[in-house]
């Protein structure tokens, strides 16, 4: 909603925000009453927005945000493109290799679902001096003794948003065998820092605002999409484990320190 409020906010010409309130049901009619009233171009923003723009205005211009396998769900047309949801892996491998030097071999658990995303992850692990460990898994249940056989090989482990194979309990079981195992965790929700996670990373919700404005600029001037990947994001917003702070003021703060709102800065 913060996102939908900023666009509309930015937006100079007539716009309105709808929200389907969760329920896959209702969205159907919500979605085809919008249909009904011609919006020449739509910001669907969530999986469920997503799906629902996608079947039943392909006669509209759409950009998504805030979705991750889009892959999965077909949503890439001449007519449908959209924002990414990951936080820039770029920034996360740097932050984390800055924090901790010595870090040489991180795990990777994932979906079938998740295959551009480990492609990525590979290239800039790579970069970042970094082995990346990756396995396929299919449910939650495979992942707790997949991480167990690994955690002895590796001194990270990045927790993949991948909702298919994360349940609440299956998130808690391996923070506390990472803690066990003396293994970090990069995490994808600052909730989870007080529950062991290491350090977390969150898209920045302005710059997912810039490029929705970019892209709606980009429609209004060519009449459509001039391409239809999806914009990357370039930042993350990353805060660390209350534990790391004495360490990180005492060892790190002529490199990177910690601003008013909790987040990490560097030079």
């Amino acid at each position: 909603m913060n996102v939908a409020e900023a666009v509309r906010s930015r937006y100079p010409g007539t716009s309105v925000v709808t929200n389907l309130l969760g329920d896959r049901q209702k969205a159907v009619d919500i979605v085809a009453n919008m249909r009904a009233q011609d919006p020449k171009i739509v910001v669907a923003i969530g999986l469920l927005a997503a799906q629902a723009a996608r079947q039943q205005l392909n006669n509209k211009q759409v950009i998504f945000c805030q979705v991750l396998n889009y892959d999965d769900f077909s949503l890439i047309t001449p007519w449908m493109t959209g924002v990414s949801a990951i936080p820039s892996l770029e920034k996360q491998f740097y932050y984390w290799k800055l924090l901790n030097p010595k870090l040489k071999r991180i795990a990777m658990f994932t979906s079938e679902h998740m295959a551009r995303v480990v492609t990525e992850a590979l290239r800039i692990a790579h970069k970042h001096g970094l082995e990346l460990l990756h396995r396929e898994v299919s449910a939650s249940r495979e992942l707790i003794p997949a991480f167990a056989q690994l955690s002895k090989e590796v001194q990270g482990l990045w927790l993949a948003p991948d909702s298919s194979i994360l349940s609440s309990q299956t998130i808690n079981e391996v923070l506390i065998q990472a803690i066990k195992s003396e293994v970090q965790v990069l995490a994808f929700s600052p909730t989870l820092l007080k529950n062991g996670a290491t350090l977390s990373a969150i898209a920045d919700e302005e710059e997912i605002v810039a490029a929705l404005m970019m892209r709606i600029r980009e429609i209004e001037t060519n009449g459509s999409f001039t391409q239809t990947s999806v914009t990357p994001l370039t930042k993350a917003k990353i805060k660390i484990n209350e534990r790391m702070t004495d360490q990180l003021t005492r060892d790190m703060s002529s490199r990177i320190w910690i601003d008013n709102d909790g987040y990490l800065q560097a030079q």
